[in-house]
């Protein structure tokens, strides 16, 4: 619940398509990419897309689109192994929200719909987590000016990390960033 609204997750339809055409976000290449391709890219088990919608379904709060990967890391030693991770290929909230506070505080700081939205998609991730298969990592690729906003979430460029991760490259847009959270190393939280 946001500002006293009840929000829901569902699995993007065509059915859709109209919500993101009126609800867009900043970034119109996203809201267009998922339009053309959510549903193809769930079909071939390239990532599946959530809506962030009201109860009536008829307001759209944002998106994401998830997908399983692996890092893998070098230990410099030639030894190589996999870090299994989730992939949040695209997050999103419509323009008319970015920036906008939401009601209420937390630990005595207000916060905005961004946060909350995004706050949901990790809740899901963390639930993945522990009912369905295992995730030690969240990899993300941010556009330059939402860089500050993931590392408020505990997402820090992969370098700093650790030199010697190796992540898959994404060319829809090369200007992205690409940001791991490590949130879990054998059982504990890593972050």
């Amino acid at each position: 619940m946001v500002d006293g609204i009840t929000i829901k997750h569902v699995l993007y339809e065509q059915k859709y398509e109209s919500l993101i055409r009126d609800f867009p976000s900043k970034n119109r290449k996203m809201d267009q990419y998922v339009i053309d391709k959510a549903d193809t890219d769930k079909q071939e088990g390239k990532g599946v897309t959530f809506l962030f919608l009201n109860e009536d379904e008829n307001e759209l709060y944002g998106y994401f689109i998830l997908a399983s990967t692996s890092i893998i890391i070098d230990d410099e030693s030639g030894y190589y192994f996999n870090l299994p991770s989730v992939e949040i290929k695209f997050f999103a909230i419509p323009f008319k929200y970015s920036g906008k506070r939401c009601e209420g505080e937390l630990d005595g700081e207000p916060f905005n719909y961004s946060d909350a939205m995004f706050w949901q998609v990790l809740h899901r991730i963390d639930t993945y987590s522990e009912e369905i298969l295992g995730i030690e990592a969240i990899l993300l690729r941010s556009t330059p000016e939402a860089e500050s906003f993931y590392n408020r979430h505990g997402f820090h460029h992969y370098k700093n990390f650790k030199q010697n991760l190796i992540i898959a490259d994404d060319k829809f847009d090369i200007s992205c960033i690409p940001l791991i959270n490590v949130f879990k190393v054998n059982g504990s939280e890593a972050n």
